[in-house]
């Protein structure tokens, strides 16, 4: 989908599906470059992990540590292999809070190619709404 999509009879552009998804979820947006090995976030997506706005890369190992244990290897895993190769995913996960207690969030990623470059992994990350949680956990239950 692209900004021209307002000349077709559709008439909705990527600026449209962004404004109309956030209205009701804040999303928190990243960037892993695969020259540097770094990752970079917006204040939001480090607010979601308790870690102060940084403007350079972020600490994984501070991000990882807010994973919850059973999540971070498929969290990990789904980075590694958009790495690797060009693809996209998603993953629901969850994050750590103040007090111990843990928040569901999801996660999707693709490849994108930079030119000079081996590419980068770019994303967003918006929290799931505590009602739904619910169904996700009797998913869990279920597998």
């Amino acid at each position: 989908m692209d900004e021209r999509a307002a000349e077709r009879p559709f008439q909705m552009t990527d600026t449209d599906v962004v404004e109309i998804f956030s209205t009701f979820n804040t999303l928190g947006y990243w960037r892993h470059d695969l020259d540097t090995g770094h990752t970079y976030c917006c204040p939001t997506l480090l607010d979601f992990f308790g870690l102060p706005s940084t403007d350079g890369p972020v600490n994984m190992m501070e991000i990882s540590a807010r994973l919850h244990p059973d999540d971070l290897s498929h969290v990990m895993e789904a980075n590694e292999s958009a790495s690797v190769q060009p693809m996209s995913y998603q993953k629901i996960h969850r994050i750590r809070h103040g007090g111990g207690s843990y928040r569901w969030y999801c996660s999707t990623g693709r490849f994108r190619k930079k030119e000079g470059t081996s590419g980068e992994v770019v994303g967003i990350t918006w929290e799931i709404p505590p009602h739904r949680c619910e169904a996700i956990h009797r998913l869990l239950d279920e597998a």
